[in-house]
């Protein structure tokens, strides 16, 4: 097995807690390769802990946002590790920085078998998160994996289709929540060099970027349901019914940035979920709160539609 040379400093980019206890491991998987991770454990812990393999971003390390999800859980009481995948990191594997959808799913599993063979961890409550590209990786390796009780895909698609199938292979989803927008006008020329001072007035001309969520909505297969957001300070209802109708959506989330502890910078929102066929005003609640409502919404109309 190969020797690998791991940092003993603490090289993370974000702070170190002084919740958890973190040291450096390794472990081999069946190709021969020399896996390094990041151990997490709550401090003074008792007892066999249940545990979580994190990795990703695909291409990412475990210094990175592994780290931070496996240093975050064991701030919560979990047994945690973030790995390097093979190839990546401090992990070995040649050539360097490539990606294997086969041997990156072994990753997952040699990790749940370092798990649940530390003296420290329950075996029977053993879960992955995989993150971005990652996602795709754990799915498959719990699918294949009845050690694995839990899996979190934090990510926007299935990393291990793609591999197979390319970027525009048409995936059969229920359901897409657009909640984020990005921006809706940019610069029309991005200037080379400093833009200096000088007498008079600037102005600085703007074009309209692509419309996402109405490219969407056009192109959507049957049943794809798909749920958008709208934040309006004049006329909420009228402008985001236009808006539904306009970009062909399911329901669209209308955002009241007027009442105090709603909107941005609170965990707190006041919005109406409109259909075709309903309104529904929500008062003040958490974020989480909302999104149970926009899912018992979806769920429901998914229900409706198979029943016909």
């Amino acid at each position: 097995m190969e020797k690998l040379n791991l940092t003993k400093k603490w090289d993370k980019v974000f702070p170190k807690s002084d919740k958890v206890d973190h040291k450096k491991v390794t472990f081999h998987n069946r190709y021969g390769i020399t896996l390094a991770a990041d151990l997490y454990k709550p401090k003074d812990a008792k007892g066999k802990l249940p545990a979580i393999a994190v990795s990703g971003p695909f291409g990412a390390v475990k210094e990175q946002a592994s780290g931070l999800y496996a240093q975050t859980m064991a701030e919560r009481g979990f047994f945690t590790i973030a790995f390097d995948p093979s190839y990546t990191g401090e992990s070995g594997g040649e050539p360097r920085n490539v990606a294997s959808p086969d041997i990156n799913t072994e990753d997952f599993s040699v990790a749940v078998d370092y798990l649940s063979t530390s003296p420290e961890v329950n075996p029977d409550h053993i879960g992955l998160i995989g993150i971005c590209g990652f996602g795709g990786m754990a799915v498959n390796a719990a699918s294949m994996d009845t050690r694995i009780k839990a899996t979190v895909a934090s990510t926007m698609y299935d990393m291990s289709r793609v591999n197979a199938r390319g970027y525009f292979d048409a995936m059969d989803a229920d359901a897409l929540v657009m909640a984020a927008a990005v921006a809706d006008y940019r610069p029309a020329q991005v200037a080379q060099d400093k833009i200096k001072k000088h007498d008079g007035e600037l102005s600085i001309e703007l074009e309209r970027t692509d419309d996402i969520l109405g490219w969407v909505g056009e192109h959507k297969p049957e049943q794809l349901f798909v749920c958008g957001f709208s934040m309006e300070t004049k006329d909420l209802i009228e402008n985001s019914t236009a808006k539904l109708h306009k970009k062909n959506m399911d329901m669209i989330v209308a955002n009241n940035v007027k009442v105090p502890g709603a909107g941005f910078g609170v965990d707190t929102n006041v919005v109406t979920l409109i259909t075709e066929s309903i309104s529904t005003a929500l008062p003040l609640q958490s974020k989480d709160d909302v999104a149970m409502h926009i899912a018992d919404v979806i769920v429901e109309a998914k229900r409706r539609k198979q029943k016909k």
